[in-house]
């Protein structure tokens, strides 16, 4: 007797169903990565929790750029390509080129202004030193 005839036979006689067996595999497409603490299977991940698809990307970009995480950065780049359709690849490699070139001007305005602010010493600003004109 197979195991579905036992199936049909408790059912008809009205006694207590088994537990369904565990599945071996996982349901649903494996995780290709979590970001901070949530795993990522689709696109639709990402706006379930909370982001929107332009500010995952920009995060993904300043991840990238961090230097305490050179090769996480490219892994998780190359990974969040797997969630684009093939026929948008090329739109979306340029997207994240224009935004990494973006991110590296963004931050080195933000480390010439730090270098502009006058010092704690009284030694005047970066470019009045640099061309001497410091009082």
């Amino acid at each position: 007797m197979t195991a579905l005839h036992h199936v049909r036979v408790r059912r008809a006689r009205g006694l207590p169903m088994p537990l369904p067996p565990k599945p071996k595999r996982p349901l649903g497409p494996p995780a290709l990565f979590t970001w901070k603490g949530v795993p990522i299977r689709v696109r639709a991940d990402i706006e379930r929790a909370g982001w929107t698809w332009d500010g995952f990307l920009d995060e993904l970009v300043a991840f990238r750029a961090h230097p305490s995480t050179f090769g996480e950065g490219w892994f998780a780049l190359t990974r969040v390509e797997r969630l684009v359709p093939p026929a948008d690849l090329d739109a979306h490699r340029e997207d994240v080129w224009r935004r990494i070139a973006e991110h590296r001007v963004a931050t080195a305005m933000a480390a010439l202004r730090e270098l502009g602010k006058p010092q704690r010493e009284g030694r005047g600003s970066f470019m009045g030193r640099f061309f001497g004109r410091h009082a």
